[in-house]
């Protein structure tokens, strides 16, 4: 009797192991693709988010150094401008001045052109380099 049950035991095993053989490769294969195609949406998605991630960060430290740099430099260098845009505006007028008396005291004389030339030469040429010297 134990001979018989064991040996109907193991029929029903090897019919069993027979029935799930050929499905076993069709799923096999099939769960490998799936598998695949879910762990490449996986790294897709996972590296979407890190390259959106690295753009805000990169533009949030751009923006930062921007900044720093604006204020940086506004600190250390706007009195600077300040003071170039004073003594520019102060030295063209100071020429103006000296122009205008020139012309009003040599107008429509032989002396009016050669003073204006030397004018020119002499304090005229210093003021334009002054100019572009601070600006």
């Amino acid at each position: 009797m134990c001979l018989l049950i064991g040996t109907v035991g193991i029929a029903a095993t090897l019919i069993q192991l027979a029935l799930i053989k050929p499905l076993e490769s069709v799923f096999a294969n099939a769960q490998g693709i799936v598998i695949g195609k879910f762990t490449q949406n996986i790294e897709n998605e996972i590296n979407n988010a890190i390259g959106i991630d690295s753009t805000a960060y990169a533009a949030a430290v751009n923006k930062f150094l921007d900044d720093t740099t604006a204020t940086v430099n506004n600190d250390l260098f706007g009195f600077t401008n300040t003071a170039a845009n004073v003594i520019n505006s102060t030295i063209v007028k100071l020429y103006t001045q000296i122009e205008n008396g020139v012309h009003s005291t040599f107008d429509g004389t032989a002396f009016s052109a050669p003073i204006i030339e030397f004018l020119r030469c002499v304090i005229g040429n210093k003021v334009s380099a002054h100019e572009k010297g601070l600006a």
